[in-house]
């Protein structure tokens, strides 16, 4: 899947759904610790309304004036997720001040998962441009007013909410988008056996030694291969 392209998630789609497992083996997820502490006690993924959100051109068109009160906007449910395997700046991003850690996620397995979700489903992948140019896409787009006020999400929503800056490129994230049938209150859990999606955890590469074995010892009753990040562990390097 390149960038900017998405696809719906139903049994029609079985070729593209494989090809991108295929592409993707996996997926990854960094996470606050406090987030994982509720992720793996609740036993869900957690998908929030972009209206949750903080970047402002993520969330642009959710802070339009939009009379239809029956719009899928209000009903839109998004995870996002990274094909970016080990990254510092996602460290800090998700844990500036504490601990974050890395899920490891089996795509085929989880999207076997969404596949059996009876709301509508898509995946897609973010295309980055320069911030003139999303100004330009938002501006330009012909029926993109229209196309948020409708009941339904559409093509045209689609390829403008998949739009973001230059400068989270690092992220190489992907996006799946859930139009659930009901209006919850911006967040959306699902019941996840994550034994059967997660093959590990990362653990911060600036956690200390103790601290990293309680964690170990703690998240050992999840029966999920706990590891330390090895960023900064000193290296023997013999020159010549």
């Amino acid at each position: 899947m390149k960038e900017g392209e998405y696809i719906i998630l139903n049994n029609s789609n079985q070729a593209a759904i494989d090809k991108f497992c295929t592409d993707n083996e996996y997926i990854y997820r960094f996470l606050p610790l406090e987030r994982l502490l509720e992720t793996m006690q609740s036993g869900k993924m957690v998908f929030v309304s972009p209206k949750k959100w903080n970047d402002p051109f993520d969330n642009f068109l959710f802070r339009q004036n939009i009379k239809n009160t029956k719009t899928f906007m209000n009903k839109l449910y998004v995870l996002c997720f990274t094909h970016n395997s080990h990254s510092w700046a996602y460290w800090k991003t998700y844990a500036p001040e504490g601990y974050c850690v890395r899920l490891r996620i089996k795509t085929r397995d989880f999207l076997s998962l969404m596949l059996n979700e009876r709301n509508r489903i898509w995946l897609g992948k973010m295309k980055y441009l320069k911030e003139t140019r999303i100004v330009e896409e938002l501006q330009n787009t012909i029926g993109l007013k229209e196309a948020i006020e409708s009941d339904k999400i559409n093509d045209i929503f689609i390829k403008t909410f998949l739009l973001k800056r230059l400068p989270f490129k690092y992220e190489e994230e992907s996006r799946i988008i859930v139009q659930s049938y009901h209006l919850d209150s911006g967040i959306k859990s699902k019941h996840i056996n994550l034994k059967d999606i997660i093959k590990d955890i990362y653990l911060d590469p600036r956690m200390g030694k103790h601290e990293t074995i309680a964690w170990k010892d703690y998240l050992r009753q999840f029966g999920i291969p706990v590891i330390k990040s090895q960023l900064f562990v000193d290296k023997t390097i013999k020159i010549h």
